[in-house]
């Protein structure tokens, strides 16, 4: 009887032995299979950052591209990677036009060992920019040197323009402090005549309340300002809502014998994947009659010299024979 219970006992203690290996094995597997799913979503994640980055950058949103690039730098193991993002991010900063951050950018590049010579060429050019023209005569001549062959860089320009710096003429630049502001204001036009105009600006208390991923400044709106019977100009209001949404509205252009008004407005929306092969008529902006009507209009785009490259209307310009320019 004893000997039963034991052979009982050392099969329960052989069943429980294989369940606690079991149990052991199983643990260890979840702990790698852990591991490597984490090392895995780490480095899917990097490439994320970059991908998304590239995605945003070839939308034109350089500002949303900017913090993807970050990003991508910061979890970068690689020298080269690293070297890459921060060339990246100089050129966002550069077609956002704050040439000091990128010319930063182009600077972390060309120490990090950044191999394309075009980090040379465009912080020269983001120093020109910034009326440093000897330092850009410097680097533009480092460029030169990487690219002997190249047919894009003028250091004798920068030289130029720092002799008439030096030697200044009579006419004086004035700014107009009380219709220019901190953001992007441009694409000035006259309403019919000197004393009142039209123009484009991103400041804050544009119509939108959202941020533009291209800028990182709000929508930009349609601006008025006119001269007073002294000659003084009125602070800048907001054209009337038949002008500005919530998206970015760009410049105007008008015929004042009608009149009629002319403008594009950037909007999001899908585009078909021939959108080079213009074969029937598309949406080309809104036209604003007297009598404050808006309406679309379209017509099958002409192309003015060579292969379009883009769909991308945005300033709308009137010819003398009435037709419409886009850009």
């Amino acid at each position: 009887m004893c000997e039963k219970h034991n052979i009982f006992a050392s099969e329960k203690r052989t069943i429980l032995l294989k369940k606690f290996l079991i149990a052991i094995m199983k643990y260890f597997s979840a702990c790698i299979f852990l591991v490597f799913s984490f090392a895995f979503c780490k480095l899917n994640a990097q490439k994320n950052f970059f991908k998304e980055a590239m995605k945003a950058y070839k939308s034109g949103e350089y500002y949303l591209a900017t913090s993807y690039f970050k990003k991508s730098y910061e979890k970068a193991k690689n020298a080269e990677k690293k070297a890459e993002a921060l060339f990246c991010i100089g050129d966002c900063y550069r077609r956002l036009y704050d040439y000091n951050t990128a010319a930063a950018y182009f600077a972390k590049s060309i120490k990090a060992k950044y191999p394309d010579p075009m980090a040379q060429y465009y912080l020269a050019y983001c120093q020109k920019a910034m009326v440093k023209y000897y330092e850009a005569v410097a680097t533009y001549k480092d460029y030169l040197k990487q690219a002997p062959s190249a047919d894009n860089a003028f250091p004798f320009s920068c030289e130029l323009a720092q002799k008439w710096k030096d030697n200044p003429t009579n006419y004086q630049l004035e700014n107009m402090a009380y219709i220019n502001s901190k953001s992007e204001d441009r694409a000035v036009v006259y309403a019919g005549n000197d004393s009142a105009l039209y123009y484009i600006s991103t400041r804050v208390g544009s119509s939108g309340d959202k941020i533009n991923p291209c800028t990182g400044m709000c929508f930009s709106d349609i601006y008025f300002s006119a001269q007073d019977s002294f000659r003084k100009w009125y602070s800048p209001v907001i054209e009337n809502k038949f002008f500005n949404s919530d998206l970015s509205e760009t410049s105007i252009n008008f015929d004042p014998e009608i009149p009629l008004y002319y403008f594009t407005r950037i909007v999001k929306q899908k585009i078909k994947k021939k959108e080079y092969c213009w074969k029937e008529k598309i949406f080309c902006g809104w036209v604003i009659t007297d009598d404050t009507k808006e309406k679309k209009k379209t017509e099958t785009p002409r192309f003015c010299n060579g292969e379009n490259k883009t769909y991308n209307f945005t300033d709308a310009i009137r010819t003398e024979e009435g037709d419409l320019i886009f850009s």
